[in-house]
């Protein structure tokens, strides 16, 4: 079944994933469960999303007709930094070059209850990091939309 035929049937069970993409080389894979999915169909490698990501973000664009006015999308990633797989999140909000998460590219996706691989996701937004809050149990990404 594909994501469309999922949305339509009676028994839905979507959720988010997020891949973000830090200094163009490091990937961080969350979720709000456990997913282990294989990268492509026929594929046995596999990438695990952390169960780390708190709440489902929401997205909304509009369109002001009369000004011509494109309002962009933000959204606010809530993670939680509890250890995971020995690791906390906020370990990786600035890499071993002193680089910081802020503008790293976030993908959020959704999958269905028949995804099979990452190519059954359904991508929602393209966002970019431009600020980040961090508490001692929760760090918060706060996320823009990438077409400004």
């Amino acid at each position: 079944m594909t994501f469309q035929q999922d949305i339509s049937s009676k028994h839905l069970n979507i959720y988010p994933v997020v891949r973000i993409v830090f200094n163009d080389e490091t990937e961080t894979y969350i979720s709000t469960r456990k997913v282990n999915m294989s990268i492509h169909s026929m594929s046995t490698a596999e990438l695990y999303f952390k169960p780390i990501l708190l709440n489902i973000p929401s997205i909304s664009e509009s369109i002001d007709v009369e000004t011509k006015k494109y309002k962009i999308s933000s959204v606010t990633l809530n993670i939680s930094d509890y250890r995971e797989d020995g690791e906390r999140f906020s370990d990786s909000l600035v890499d071993g070059g002193g680089n910081s998460i802020i503008n790293a590219q976030v993908y959020i996706y959704y999958a269905s209850q028949s995804a099979e691989s990452v190519n059954d996701f359904t991508q929602v937004g393209h966002f970019i990091v431009r600020k980040f809050t961090q508490s001692e149990s929760q760090v918060n990404l706060i996320c823009e939309d990438r077409s400004q």
